[in-house]
C-alpha cells in the first residue's frame, strides 16, 4: 500500500516574511518493495561508476573537482540537462535544449511518464 505524507513543515524569513519552504514537498513510502528498491540503487551506483569512468556523456554525469564534506552533490541528468547555476559558458539556470545528456534508461522510467518529445529531466542527487 503506498502511503503519502506532504505535511512538511520548515518555515524561514524570506524577504522578511515567514515562509514554508518545505511547502508542496511530499514523501511516498511503500511505492516499491525491497528488491525493487535494491535494484534501483543498484542501477543509480552503476551510473555513477559509469561516471566518473567518462562513460557517460559530459553533461549526463558531474561531480565537483574539489570536495568539501557536504556541501558537494554528484549530479546524474538523464532525458535533458539541466543548469542549475550560470555555468562556464555563460548559459543561465534552466534546461539547456542544445546539450545532449543520455536517454532516461528503461529501469528508471518505470511509471512511462517521460514522454520523449516533452522536455523533463530525471535527476539524481548524491551527498557524498
Amino acid at each position: 500500500m503506498v502511503k503519502r505524507k506532504k505535511d512538511f513543515q520548515k518555515m524561514e524569513k524570506v524577504h522578511d516574511w515567514l515562509v514554508n519552504i518545505l511547502e508542496g514537498l511530499g514523501l511516498h513510502a511503500g511505492v516499491f518493495n525491497p528488491a525493487e528498491q535494491k535494484q534501483i540503487v543498484d542501477c543509480i551506483y552503476a551510473f555513477q561508476k559509469k561516471g566518473r569512468n567518462g562513460e557517460l556523456r559530459e553533461r549526463t554525469y558531474s561531480e565537483p573537482r574539489k570536495w568539501m564534506r557536504g556541501q558537494v552533490r554528484i549530479t546524474i541528468q538523464f532525458g535533458c540537462c539541466y543548469n542549475y547555476a550560470v555555468d562556464k559558458h555563460g548559459n543561465p539556470p534552466g534546461i539547456i535544449r542544445d546539450e545532449q545528456v543520455d536517454p532516461i534508461p528503461p529501469l528508471l522510467n518505470i511509471f512511462g511518464c517521460f514522454v520523449p518529445d516533452q522536455i523533463q529531466a530525471s535527476n539524481f542527487l548524491f551527498d557524498d
